[in-house]
């Protein structure tokens, strides 16, 4: 009787003594024309179910090592940056007389979206043209360090351009600012609203839709988000997120829905400059 290498490697110590014993009655018993005994052939049949049953191993499941944070909530004012120069205050400017002394003017062209979108707010109260904050900052400075305000629009729309020139007025007590000067503009859109944030390199990208990796501690999926607006180095979540989410915000590479997870919970910070 031959063995397979399967049954040879699983079957019990009680298993391999049966079939043993099957073997050696084959062998002297068979030679001379006598059956095997019903007790024999019903062990051997048992040890072969047994051996049969034994699954085998499989490689233990792989964990990829994560960090985790919830998002970080926090008021945020809704803004669009525009483009401008900077521009002496003639003397003959009907609003020269109500700017302030040693002042340079800041002129931006608004896209037509922007401006209906602006003159609804104004409508509604949300934002009060003159005297609305600009922020601004020259080709060589990081994000918008200087403050000024807003003073008018335009009356038309250029329709070769499809923007409207907004006019605006920023401080220069000692006369650094000179007209001409390039000058990128961030303008507020409405009051500050509660919003969701996570890190900007969380939100990944795929045919145009922006998801994150979401876990529940030890698994991780992915979910669809609607993201706005770039914060500094965090990114608005608009929709698709709560606060009590896990989210991964390092170690996503090569990462699978349902694939386990050992993560690292790291706390976001209260306030965000």
């Amino acid at each position: 009787m031959i063995l397979s290498n399967h049954v040879s490697h699983k079957l019990s110590l009680r298993g391999i003594v049966a079939v043993i014993g099957v073997a050696l009655v084959t062998l002297f018993g068979c030679s001379q024309g006598q059956s095997l005994p019903q007790q024999v052939l019903d062990t051997e049949k048992s040890a072969l179910r047994q051996a049969a049953n034994v699954q085998p191993k499989t490689p233990e499941t792989s964990v990829t090592r994560v960090t985790i944070s919830n998002p970080v909530r926090r008021d945020f004012i809704p803004f669009q940056d525009f483009i401008g120069r900077l521009v002496a205050v003639e003397p003959g400017d009907p609003h020269a007389a109500t700017l302030p002394e040693m002042s340079i003017a800041v002129l931006f062209d608004m896209d037509e979206s922007s401006f209906l979108s602006y003159q609804r707010m104004l409508r509604s109260g949300q934002v009060k043209e003159r005297g609305d904050v600009l922020s601004v900052g020259l080709s060589d400075e990081i994000d918008f360090p200087r403050a000024g305000t807003l003073d008018y629009f335009d009356n038309e729309i250029n329709t070769k351009t499809g923007t409207i020139g907004g006019h605006g007025v920023l401080p220069n007590p000692d006369q650094f600012l000179l007209p001409g000067m390039f000058a990128r503009v961030r303008m507020n859109f409405g009051p500050p609203r509660s919003v969701l944030e996570v890190p900007g390199e969380a939100v990944n990208l795929e045919d145009g839709q922006s998801y994150l990796w979401v876990s529940d501690g030890n698994i991780v999926d992915r979910r669809k988000v609607r993201t706005g607006a770039l914060d500094g180095k965090m990114r608005v979540i608009e929709e698709g997120l709560r606060q009590e989410d896990l989210v991964v915000i390092a170690g996503a590479n090569g990462l699978k829905p349902g694939d386990h997870i050992e993560s690292l919970l790291n706390q976001p910070p209260r306030n965000i400059e």
